[in-house]
């Protein structure tokens, strides 16, 4: 609903959660939310996407999957559904987590193959990599200098046209080197008692010189 708000009120940032933790959603009520929020947003969504964790105690006190495989595999099943959906031809899927007997999903996004798609990986764990690969992007969490990017993108398959890396850090924060080591993105990370003004003050300013730049904020 927030994302909704933001695509009526904007004409040109590029918008999307970071992220959505897609074992938790229905892959099929997800697809149609998806598609809505495209085509109100003129095609400027990024989903992100990833398996989310029981850090704050969302997994254990709601009665989700607790094991980290499991939802790995939800992930990437539940992508399967949505990149079918996003087709608007009948979806035939029968997985170890998921069924869809040949519902067409109607409309489509805006854009005929479905938006971009950022994959969450934590620094360490090749197997998010390999997902992120297959996909349109990756948000690499962990990331501590722009070597360790490097060892990213290169797990990734490297530098190539249309797959965005996306990197993060507080308003400030010091990331000289992150746009040579691949990095496409610069997202601004807020705590949580951030005021408009303080946003607003970054979209004003901008990012430093040597931030990576040249794109909108998303």
């Amino acid at each position: 609903m927030t994302l909704a708000a933001i695509a009526c009120s904007t004409s040109s940032v590029r918008l999307g959660p970071m992220v959505t933790p897609l074992p938790r959603r229905r892959p099929v009520k997800l697809a149609r939310e998806v598609a809505s929020l495209d085509r109100l947003s003129g095609g400027r969504l990024v989903p992100g996407v990833g398996i989310g964790g029981d850090g704050s105690g969302e997994l254990s006190a709601t009665g989700e999957q607790l094991d980290d495989r499991t939802r790995a595999a939800m992930l990437d099943e539940g992508l399967d559904v949505l990149r079918a959906a996003w087709t608007g031809e009948p979806v035939h899927h029968r997985g170890e987590h998921y069924v869809v007997d040949g519902l067409t999903l109607l409309p489509t996004p805006a854009r005929p193959a479905g938006p971009p798609v950022w994959v969450a990986a934590r620094f360490g764990n090749p197997a998010p990599l390999r997902r992120a690969a297959r996909h349109d992007g990756v948000f690499p969490i962990g990331i501590g200098e722009p070597a360790q990017l490097a060892e990213v993108v290169s797990a990734v398959g490297g530098s190539r046209p249309g797959f965005d890396v996306a990197v993060g850090g507080p308003p400030g924060a010091a990331d000289d080197g992150y746009e040579a080591a691949g990095a496409t993105w610069w997202m601004t990370a807020f705590p949580v008692a951030t005021t408009e003004a303080d946003v607003r003050a970054v979209l004003r300013d901008g990012p430093p010189p040597d931030r990576p730049a040249g794109q909108e904020h998303p």
